[in-house]
């Protein structure tokens, strides 16, 4: 899905929550979406990945459906698979740092928020050292998040802040020699000596 296809649904689903009559609601974007609608990469993306909040009504997920339906996406085309990463902690200052995706001016109690750049940095990081302790490699599967990473072209202060807050993860176990292997595979090495 192109940024202009990805538009198109969430208008779609946005009308079909407000005919629904949907509570007031705030969801958050990360992922490949996110990074689309901010501009920072330009491949296209399997869906949109929600953090958060836990408790999404169901008026929200009975939208979603209605747009899969109507448009012919699969029925996950939204969805809370990074959900747990906002059960283990947000990077601190997250909620400040979003920006707000405009939609066209309608009355929708349903406002959709883009994590920013930093915190996409921390969010890309965390999944690029899951995918090599679980050497997905070895499959013939390529790592999109860390590519996406480098298409970020973190700073220093920026990659030492994500790389504080994964180490910080109960989530992961024992994570600190993959990511020294990662950050000094990447030119980061210098980063590891000051966490």
């Amino acid at each position: 899905m192109q940024s202009s296809d990805l538009v198109k649904y969430l208008q779609a689903l946005s009308d079909t929550y407000a005919a629904l009559d949907g509570p007031e609601l705030s969801v958050y974007v990360c992922g490949g979406a996110g990074l689309l609608f901010l501009k920072l990469i330009d491949r296209p993306t399997q869906d949109i990945d929600l953090l958060g909040p836990p408790d999404i009504p169901d008026q929200f997920w009975r939208a979603a459906a209605l747009t899969a339906k109507n448009f012919g996406l699969p029925v996950d085309w939204i969805n809370t698979s990074p959900s747990f990463l906002w059960k283990m902690g947000l990077p601190d200052g997250f909620y400040d740092r979003c920006k707000i995706f405009k939609l066209k001016e309608r009355l929708s109690h349903l406002k959709i928020f883009l994590s920013s750049r930093l915190d996409q940095i921390h969010f890309k990081l965390f999944a690029a050292i899951d995918e090599l302790q679980f050497n997905l490699s070895q499959y013939g599967i390529t790592s999109h998040h860390l590519e996406d990473l480098k298409k970020l072209n973190p700073k220093k202060n920026e990659i030492k802040l994500a790389c504080d807050w994964c180490l910080k993860q109960e989530y992961q176990q024992d994570i600190k020699k993959t990511l020294t292997d990662l950050l000094n595979q990447e030119g980061w090495g210098h980063v590891i000596r000051k966490v």
